[in-house]
């Protein structure tokens, strides 16, 4: 935060006057105060200025889940008449309507991501990346019955594990993305790579997702001056063909992993 100062002269009513003046034996005399030689006298020094915020990273609309549907007949995997699993290869997606938001504000008071309220890091700027790992890669089937029941049934012919030929997918595309020190430049700063994910250890198990290495020394309350990227967000598995139901012509429903979002703010 800028604080502006105010300069100027105090401008003094100047004139002169005669006054009788008798002399003191031992001192000065004033009409307040007698004073003594050697006498001191004292003034408390003291001065208070608000202090900006500290900036914070916030993130809004994290996804709260990773359910997936069926994608539409003629698109990835599935052919023209495809809406049912009959073998083949089979997507499955969810498209999250709304965007994550990942932004800087004040620690007193979140705002949001076009309304931040002012701060700045500091001596520590610090910069944050959201890194992707998976708790497991098996999905486990089960088939459920439409009836007043609503029961499942368990169906281990139709698990299937993630592998490098059918990841778990999290595809993100940037959509608001500036930092305070390049919003007048064609570089926004932030670097998103989707993720691939089918292990839990070694290749495939980890993927940084969106990560800005630096942040901007301070942040003002407008809607271009923050450390912001918005991010819209795909999942994606492929059911694999090959597998032949138990319970033929009931709907199937697979249990996955966890899909873990890990938080880092590196310090510059």
């Amino acid at each position: 935060m800028n604080i502006k100062r105010m300069f100027g002269l105090a401008l003094l009513p100047v004139s002169c006057s005669l006054i009788a003046v008798s002399s003191v034996a031992g001192g000065i005399a004033s009409a307040n105060d007698s004073q003594g030689d050697g006498d001191t006298d004292q003034q408390a020094a003291s001065a208070s200025v608000a202090t900006e915020e500290v900036c914070t990273w916030y993130i809004a609309g994290m996804p709260a889940n990773a359910t997936m549907t069926a994608v539409a007949p003629n698109s990835g995997n599935n052919s023209a008449d495809e809406d049912e699993y009959d073998g083949t290869s089979f997507d499955m997606a969810r498209v999250v309507g709304t965007d994550m938001q990942v932004y800087t504000s004040g620690n007193l008071g979140a705002g949001t991501a076009s309304a931040n309220t002012e701060c700045t890091f500091y001596a520590a700027k610090k910069g944050i990346k959201i890194t992707h790992t998976l708790s497991g890669i098996a999905f486990t089937a089960s088939s459920y019955d439409s009836g007043s029941s609503g029961a499942t049934t368990a169906d281990a012919a139709m698990n299937f594990n993630l592998s490098a030929d059918l990841p778990f997918t999290v595809d993100g595309t940037k959509t608001t993305c500036w930092t305070a020190a390049d919003a007048d430049e064609d570089v926004d700063g932030w670097t998103q790579n989707d993720s691939s994910l089918y292990a839990t250890t070694s290749t495939g198990s980890s993927n940084e997702f969106l990560s800005l290495p630096y942040a901007s020394t301070a942040a003002v309350n407008t809607t271009t001056s923050s450390d912001r990227c918005d991010t819209s967000i795909t999942f994606k598995v492929t059911i694999p063909g090959g597998m032949t139901p138990t319970r033929a012509g009931k709907t199937y429903t697979w249990a996955g992993p966890n899909l873990i979002n890990t938080i880092t703010l590196p310090q510059s």
